[in-house]
């Protein structure tokens, strides 16, 4: 990829490779020592000789739970078909032979490993200048070179040549781009592109207000695209078991749905690079209940590259506002009354079964935006007119309805409401009591 940058954006990306975004403090740190001490050894680009990344998770083959760092397992098969044991299942099989998908091995044949590896990248050198660089950092796709016959020209040389005028960069339009993926659906690509852009605009305005400085003056994040890289429709077949439990509910056999993949692309020192990725699962009007107009999560990634890394107005990361945003783009619609209605029926009294209920439907996806835009605008005095209750725990309340797990949210929310009884002596309840009533509610 090196041939489409200019000198410029080469030395860009070179100082980027020595800022170490992601990493953390001490990392960074050993790092910068490095710097200072380079070697033949070193990768002329990052200044590190010895790059390494955490390989894959593995999982308990049995129980399913991901097996830690430095942890001991045991391992049996190979390639695609080899098998995990944590220590506990390993232990729990009883006698000399493990049933293993349907297939009886000997214990004997289990191997038994730490989970320390570290995968470590791969090098390559220029032919121009014999150099050594990470293929990550040169941007060197190795899967592209030809049984390793493939020339190279380090980014160095290649900044060399193209001021000597022996080289020329190819176009941009030599290499599709996030732009240049197919829209799935053009109306929700479009319109996420054009909330996340109306939103960061807003963000930086606000931000030139408050430091006192022009808009220009601001950073800003650039070079965004969003895109829906696939929309098909599915089926969810419900178990047969489940089926027979709750046959008296007349629960149909299968859901239609739409899954979608959504990504956020940002173009960092020339590089197309996802910074968000999420899977949703769209039950529509036509499904039936309990599935009627929902939106499921059923993947939800992100990397912590995103540019620039300041803090928005109100003291979070800006990134951090930006997928919040796009979270709550990618629903069905949006409704206002709906969160409202919903509100009211917390406010008349959190206890009532039936307002319980009401409050469970927070859980769709299509009121979350206007729900959360209520939540943040309400003033402390005026929450504590709806919920008799700190406005804190309160909207902790609201949030556990929200995401339908309301049960344990309230008996959190009573633990922390009541007073230590060494603050509040019973023999001085009925003295303090009509002082804590204001209004008809608790103060």
């Amino acid at each position: 990829m090196i041939e489409l940058f200019t000198p410029e954006q080469v030395r860009e990306h070179i100082t980027g490779l020595r800022q170490w975004v992601g990493q953390s403090k001490a990392k960074v740190e050993k790092n910068q020592a490095l710097e200072h001490s380079m070697s033949e050894n070193s990768c002329q680009l990052c200044a590190v000789e010895k790059l390494s990344f955490e390989p894959l998770p593995i999982y308990c083959t049995p129980c399913g739970a991901r097996i830690k760092r430095n942890a001991m397992f045991y391992t049996v098969g190979t390639g695609d078909t080899r098998h995990y044991f944590c220590i506990s299942c390993y232990n729990d099989s009883r006698g000399d032979i493990i049933n293993v998908d349907g297939t009886n091995v000997l214990k004997a044949r289990f191997e038994k490993k730490k989970n320390n590896e570290e995968t470590e990248e791969w090098w390559v050198q220029c032919d121009r200048c014999e150099a050594w660089q990470h293929q990550i950092c040169a941007l060197f796709n190795g899967r592209r070179n030809d049984g390793g016959q493939a020339n190279y020209t380090c980014p160095n040389c290649y900044m060399e040549e193209v001021e000597r005028g022996e080289w020329m960069p190819l176009p941009q339009s030599a290499v599709l781009g996030a732009k240049d993926l197919p829209k799935t659906e053009t109306i929700l690509s479009d319109h996420i592109e054009s909330r996340l852009f109306g939103k960061l605009k807003q963000e930086r305005l606000e931000c030139a207000r408050f430091y006192g400085k022009t808009y220009d003056e601001v950073l800003g994040a650039e070079a965004l695209v969003v895109r829906v890289v696939s929309s098909v429709d599915k089926k969810l077949e419900v178990k047969q078991r489940f089926l027979e439990i709750f046959q008296e509910e007349n629960y149909p056999v299968e859901f239609g749905y739409k899954s979608k993949v959504v990504l956020l692309f940002q173009k960092i020192e020339g590089v197309e690079v996802c910074l968000f990725g999420m899977y949703v699962q769209e039950f529509g009007a036509e499904c039936l209940q309990p599935n009627h107009r929902r939106v499921y999560l059923s993947y939800l990634d992100s990397v912590k590259y995103f540019r620039p890394e300041i803090k928005a107005v109100t003291g979070e990361a800006l990134r951090t506002s930006l997928v919040e945003d796009a979270l709550t783009q990618s629903n069905f619609e949006n409704n206002s009354s709906k969160a409202r209605d919903s509100l009211k029926g917390v406010g008349q009294g959190v206890c009532n079964q039936g307002n319980v209920s009401r409050s469970i439907s927070f859980g769709k996806l299509e009121v979350l935006e206007s729900f959360y835009q209520l939540l943040c605008s309400l003033q402390s005095h005026k929450l504590s007119k709806i919920l008799p209750l700190d406005p804190k725990l309160g909207k902790m309340l609201i949030m556990g309805a929200f995401f339908r797990c309301f049960d344990p949210i309230l008996t959190i929310v009573a633990g922390l409401s009541a007073r230590d009884p060494f603050l509040l002596p019973q023999e001085k309840k009925d003295v303090s009591n009509p002082a804590t009533f204001t209004q008809g509610h608790f103060a």
